[in-house]
Parts: C-alpha cells; structure tokens; sequence
C-alpha cells in the first residue's frame, strides 16, 4: 500500500495525476499528415469504412492517402 500512495505522490509531483476533463477546456485538435507534416489532412468519404475498414484520410499537398494522420491538440484563442 506504500509503494501505491509513493507512486501516486510522484504522478501529482510531475503532473500526472487525475486528468482534467477536456470538454471544459478550451482545445481543438488540428489533423497533421504523418508523410508532409502539414495541416490539411481530411476524410475520405467510403460507404464501407469505420465498419469493415479503418477510416482513410487524404492529404492534398502531398498525395498520402492512408489510416494514419497525428493529431495536435492546441488551444483555441480569444475565448
């Protein structure tokens, strides 16, 4: 039990504790493509995908077309 409560003060030192629910924060998340590295990801329409298939997601600038992309979250300004 004292290695449990140690481990716990350790994740609230570094931050690491309860996570905060991020519907209340204000964040968006931006889709990156993973070949290019920029902003403009977006979601090829399939009438089969998400069901049978993952989702796949185009990147105009540079051509990818795959499942991957990453995702930034970064907070929305102004509000």
């Amino acid at each position: 039990m004292k290695l449990l409560v140690d481990l716990v003060g350790i994740l609230k030192r570094l931050g690491l504790g309860r996570r905060k629910d991020k519907s209340k924060e204000k964040v968006s998340k931006i889709a990156i493509c993973p070949a290019c590295e920029k902003s403009i990801v977006e979601k090829v329409p399939s009438s089969i995908s998400g069901w049978l298939v993952p989702h796949q997601y185009y990147c105009p600038k540079c051509g990818y077309i795959g499942p991957i992309y990453l995702e930034i979250e970064v907070e929305k300004e102004g509000e």
